[in-house]
């Protein structure tokens, strides 16, 4: 072979080599940069990497809302870096619940989960095995197959809406390459609507163990509008089972004795209390009811008693995220008495779980009595106007003041009852 010929051959095999070498050499680069990348993606403008559809406007503002606060170096050499384009809000929608990835070293070590109430916004973490292990695999693994399930029950709107309970979200991880002797398999994880309960450890932005400025939450941007009491009541006097249960009550007062109540139960069909008296209903288990019904005999203070109160708060307490304000209580009475009342803050306004004592209670309910005996005689007033200041004087007693409001029902017409600075009250009607 000519000598020019070999020395052509040595150095195309020579550049080969080489090429080969700054192939894999460019892909270490390329690695390295695809990581440098997603270290800034705690501060880069969120789009979304899920497979599923997500509350896309939530994640937006929480980002914007964390971004503002945020202490950036603190966040990442705490926790991690925030992987906002794979934040999940997991089937729930309505700008209520999210949860974001937080990555350190390629690898997903906690998630920060961001709960709107109202028009505050809270942050915490969560350390769950599974759901840490489900976003690792995610964003990291070859996903061959993905989908969802929601579970919803319907509401007592007369729309008959769909209300969220729980969404199961499953992926196959599958093989790589690299992997010969690799099987696919199939996992999921479920989040279910989120509850109130013993308080989360907070993720805190900021570098003050804090995830909730000071416990009272930071401000979130334009909360989308909440239902107003009279939609609400409109909604619910609509609702076929609640005409059927007022009617029952109506037979009840009109051929029984005593108090007589409904459960309007979260899962299922209304169901009757089963502990009745002469002056009393138990109501049950709060955590698993959208409200109740009940009425009085007409030998007593035909309003909500502090016991009723404080049923409406636990009732409350166990509502979806956001939405507190559903829980509610109705109660009826002889010669067309008729209210109903809700819980008009957010959960962070709740009283804590026990607050309210038996004995409190009992007291609370005699003064009820003491104070109708005191104002029956008083002919400036109506008889619904002495039961409504009743029930206000019991409202501040109990702490409560403007945190319940009561709305009566006549003639199939609902009315916003408000307290004049004298201490009267006034009926606002509806307009729908």
């Amino acid at each position: 072979m000519p000598v020019m010929k070999k020395a052509i051959l040595r150095l195309c095999f020579l550049l080969t080599i080489l090429s080969t070498l700054w192939c894999c050499r460019n892909e270490e680069f390329s690695t390295e940069d695809s990581s440098q990348q997603r270290s800034y993606n705690s501060s880069a403008r969120f789009a979304s990497k899920s497979f599923w559809k997500e509350d896309e406007v939530y994640i937006h503002k929480v980002q914007q809302v964390f971004m503002k606060v945020a202490n950036m170096e603190h966040v990442k050499n705490r926790y991690g870096d925030l992987y906002w384009d794979y934040a999940m809000t997991f089937g729930q929608f309505g700008e209520s619940y999210l949860l974001v990835p937080v990555v350190k070293d390629n690898r997903v070590v906690l998630l920060m989960e961001a709960v709107r109430e109202g028009n505050k916004i809270y942050f915490f973490e969560k350390e769950d095995k599974g759901k840490i292990d489900f976003f690792h695999a995610v964003i990291f693994s070859k996903i061959t197959d993905y989908g969802e399930k929601t579970d919803s029950q319907n509401s007592t709107s007369s729309r008959n809406t769909p209300v969220f309970q729980c969404n199961t979200r499953w992926i196959t991880i599958g093989c790589t390459d690299k992997e010969p002797n690799c099987t696919p398999y199939t996992t999921s994880e479920t989040v279910c609507k989120w509850i109130p309960g013993t308080t989360p450890k907070t993720f805190d932005p900021i570098g003050m163990d804090d995830g909730g400025g000071s416990g009272n939450g930071y401000e979130y941007p334009d909360p989308p509008e909440e239902k107003n009491p009279c939609e609400k009541t409109k909604n619910l006097l609509e609702s076929q089972k609640i005409k059927n249960i007022t009617e029952d009550l109506k037979s009840h007062m009109a051929n029984g004795t005593g108090e007589k109540g409904w459960r309007d139960n979260k899962t299922g069909v209304p169901t009757q209390t089963s502990q009745n008296s002469g002056h009393s209903v138990n109501f049950g288990n709060p955590s698993t009811m959208n409200g109740g019904y009940h009425n009085h005999t007409g030998t007593g203070v035909n309003i909500f008693s502090a016991t009723d109160i404080s049923t409406l708060i636990e009732i409350a307490r166990y509502q979806n995220v956001g939405n507190v304000g559903n829980g509610y209580m109705g109660i009826m009475a002889p010669a067309g008495i008729h209210y109903v009342m809700y819980f008009n803050g957010s959960h962070g306004d709740l009283p804590p779980y026990g607050n309210y004592s038996e004995s409190q209670l009992k007291n609370w309910n005699t003064q009820q009595w003491d104070d109708y005996l005191n104002m029956v005689g008083d002919n400036s007033i109506s008889p619904n106007q002495i039961l409504e200041q009743i029930f206000l004087f019991t409202l501040k007693k109990m702490g409560l003041q403007n945190k319940v409001t009561l709305q009566k029902i006549e003639d199939n017409k609902a009315y916003t009852i408000t307290q004049n600075s004298d201490g009267t009250t006034t009926p606002v009607p509806c307009n729908n």
